[in-house]
């Protein structure tokens, strides 16, 4: 989890509560009406990680993620 979110993310065990935390950095990190969609994104691509069938397909996904959001963002999520 640090590899993506930094240490500013304390690590969960709790998808709810991960997920919880990227919400919350996610709104310190992109605040405002104008970055509600992309809030909306970053939120929709993080969920589907814990939908994965596997723990490889979960892999891929939070590599995605990871590549998608560190451009897009100043500090890591």
């Amino acid at each position: 989890m640090a590899w993506v979110y930094g240490t500013t993310v304390l690590e969960q065990r709790c998808i709810f509560h991960q997920l919880r935390n990227v919400a919350d950095k996610c709104r310190e990190e992109l605040k405002g009406e104008a970055n509600k969609e992309t809030r909306k994104q970053l939120m929709e691509q993080a969920s589907t990680i814990y939908q994965a069938e596997s723990a490889q397909e979960a892999k891929q996904r939070l590599a995605a993620f990871a590549n998608t959001w560190r451009a897009r963002t100043r500090h890591p999520l």
